[in-house]
């Protein structure tokens, strides 16, 4: 297993403990693992309304229409200054196309949540502007071009292996590699070479990750050195197929499409 625990990060370090009111059907099994991150690194309140005070509101959706625009919107008057983050469930994905998303609230599916936290947390301990902050006011594409400018400058390794089975998709991630310091090579499994310097992180592009694709992860897989992350990118991921991507060795899934952001906190490991 190539899977490493992920750290929390120590509240000392923090200069004040991020608030978070998480609403929606908290019972459910699928929010677990959220719910369980989000009460490492941050003060947790459970409820089903939002007459806490908070930071960040986490709206849990298991399905479109578990929440209306009118709830949104009443509880941003009593909470105006807090976030607000919907993480949507399997049955939520093709709500942008057969339904109406909930207004002033950044989207975020359970697949991306644990690396979505990550880099809150990051952001939010530097003082830094966080991609749910001012979303009201402030284009979702223009506020993620501010949290990735924002990031305090990190190491980059000197190598990213990228497995894709055509050049589309390596052209997207070659330019994303570069934005954020790092070199890049795809590098796929059928014409796999000896490469100039070992790999410091590696990144697998898929689709549902059936049979042949398990094939292809577990064959790139064993091509990178012990240890290094490696980003299984797939479509609308199951948990079953994120649960699989692991076994094979992904340190972490991204469903596309994927944002610079959150592959950038992926690659660091």
């Amino acid at each position: 297993m190539r899977n490493r625990p992920r750290q929390s990060i120590p509240r000392s370090a923090m200069k004040r403990s991020l608030k978070v009111l998480a609403v929606g059907d908290l019972e459910n099994t699928e929010w677990s693992e959220a719910l369980q991150a989000i009460d490492r690194d941050a003060t947790l309140t459970l409820a089903n309304n939002s007459e806490q005070q908070a930071d960040l509101v986490v709206v849990f959706q298991m399905r479109p229409g578990n929440f209306s625009a009118d709830w949104v919107r009443a509880a941003r008057e009593r909470l105006p200054l807090a976030g607000f983050v919907t993480v949507l469930g399997t049955w939520c994905e093709g709500e942008q196309r057969t339904g109406t998303p909930l207004p002033f609230c950044e989207r975020i599916y359970w697949y991306h949540f644990e690396t979505w936290w990550q880099t809150t947390q990051r952001q939010w301990r530097a003082g830094r502007p966080t991609s749910w902050q001012n979303l009201h006011t402030m284009p979702i594409e223009n506020r993620e071009k501010t949290a990735s400018a924002a990031e305090t400058p990190f190491q980059a390794p000197k190598l990213v292996a990228i497995d894709a089975p055509d050049a589309d998709a390596p052209d997207a991630l070659l330019v994303a590699c570069d934005a954020i310091g790092y070199s890049a090579l795809w590098t796929p499994t059928w014409r796999a070479g000896p490469l100039s310097s070992p790999p410091s992180a590696g990144i697998w592009v898929g689709g549902q990750l059936n049979q042949d694709e398990e094939q292809r992860l577990a064959r790139f897989c064993k091509r990178l050195p012990a240890d290094v992350p490696l980003v299984a990118l797939l479509d609308f991921p199951r948990r079953d197929r994120v649960e699989r991507a692991t076994e094979l060795g992904a340190t972490a899934v991204l469903g596309k499409p994927w944002r610079l952001d959150d592959l950038a906190t992926c690659l660091r490991g």
